[in-house]
């Protein structure tokens, strides 16, 4: 096994429980988001909910859930904390599975973990022929595919690659999980990934490399 640990930016995969209303208030007495005419059931624990509508903008924004939600109420964990306010404004309530800024981890087979090392230089031809050239340095790649993943999980490794395209570093372990962890190093996204499906199936590989 091997594992992938980032923050998630972008692509963040949103979940079927979408709300825009004027009945949902918000309790500091325990943390929630309530309404008793809309059903607010759908959403797990530590799944996310993105707000905005509320006039304290400490109730906007992204919240993570201690508790499913129940149908009349969304209790929110104490790392954020809301601010009493009744309804009346149209609050409108984004279900995702993840959390913008938070860290996820990946765990997956790979089939291939190819190295790969690049010296970086600078050569200068002269006019009589004669070259010089100024070594910089070598860049450390290893090119990676997946054993099957399945079509279901796709959206996890979308939003994997859409939070690392600037650039953005993240841990990768070529041989271990996010239980057991072997060598984990700093690492960036170098070529774009690609997806290949077997056959007619449900599964795919997908292709990346990594700089270390």
């Amino acid at each position: 096994m091997s594992n992938i640990n980032y923050v998630a930016k972008r692509n963040i995969i949103s979940m079927a429980f979408s709300l825009s209303e004027s009945t949902v208030s918000v309790s500091d007495a325990d943390n929630s988001l309530n309404d008793t005419t809309n059903d607010l059931s759908g959403l797990n624990a530590n799944e996310w909910v993105y707000i905005t509508g509320f006039t304290d903008v400490n109730n906007n924004g992204w919240h993570q859930l201690l508790s499913a939600s129940t149908a009349d109420k969304i209790i929110i964990n104490s790392n954020t904390t809301l601010v009493t306010e009744g309804a009346g404004n149209t609050v409108t309530l984004q279900g995702y599975l993840h959390g913008l800024g938070a860290t996820y981890d990946l765990d997956f087979d790979l089939q291939r973990y190819t190295p790969q090392n690049k010296p970086i230089k600078n050569t200068v031809v002269s006019i009589g022929g004669t070259s010089t050239t100024l070594y910089q340095r070598t860049d450390n790649y290893y090119d990676c595919s997946t054993s099957y993943i399945d079509e279901a999980d796709l959206p996890l490794w979308y939003e994997f690659f859409a939070s690392v395209a600037a650039n953005e570093s993240f841990n990768f372990d070529a041989y271990g999980t996010s239980i057991s962890p072997d060598n984990i190093v700093a690492a960036e996204i170098n070529v774009d990934p690609s997806y290949l499906r077997v056959g007619q199936t449900d599964k795919f590989y997908i292709s990346f490399r990594v700089k270390v």
